[in-house]
């Protein structure tokens, strides 16, 4: 399994599920300057709104399985995630919970104005709902993200905007 293909089939998935996402972090920042997935990475990334997810992380879960994924649900409501590993290959569902102008997971935030209307990228030759404005999300997350980085530096690639104390 490669990324395009873990990518489409947890688009299915979430849509089966009746879950609405956003392509998010890296993945957007990838689709949106590389026109791909960044070169080296191996994960995909999706947001969701907590009471969308929350309920069904199992369901998602076992969907993953099915095609052949390992799975891990962080099922606590600060924490709501699905993870999915397979070749390699991350898929990370990570939901967001309202707090004030705020959805927060853990010690993200993000602005919740990036999870009204999604907005479209096209990627793979396929339409993905995705956090719009885009610029706007990608300036809020990484400040100078259309500066590609020699290597990954893990969290320190994120605004202190986004990494809350």
């Amino acid at each position: 399994m490669n990324c395009e293909q873990a990518l489409v089939e947890t688009d299915r998935i979430l849509r089966a599920a009746k879950i609405p996402y956003w392509i998010s972090f890296g993945t957007l920042l990838g689709f949106y300057r590389e026109g791909g997935v960044i070169p080296g990475d191996n994960d995909v990334d999706f947001c969701c709104k907590t009471e969308s997810l929350l309920g069904k992380e199992k369901q998602v879960a076992r969907a993953l399985r099915k095609i052949g994924f390992k799975t891990k649900v962080h099922g606590e409501e600060k924490k709501l995630k699905v993870i999915g590993i397979c070749e390699g290959v991350e898929v990370a569902i990570a939901a967001f919970r309202k707090k004030g102008v705020y959805r927060m997971r853990n010690t993200w935030r993000i602005p919740s104005r990036f999870f009204a209307d999604p907005g479209k990228i096209v990627c793979y030759g396929r339409e993905y709902p995705c956090h719009a404005p885009i610029e706007k999300y990608l300036e809020w997350v990484y400040s100078d993200w259309k500066t590609p980085m020699a290597k990954h530096l893990g969290r320190a690639i994120y605004t202190k905007l986004v990494l809350r104390k």
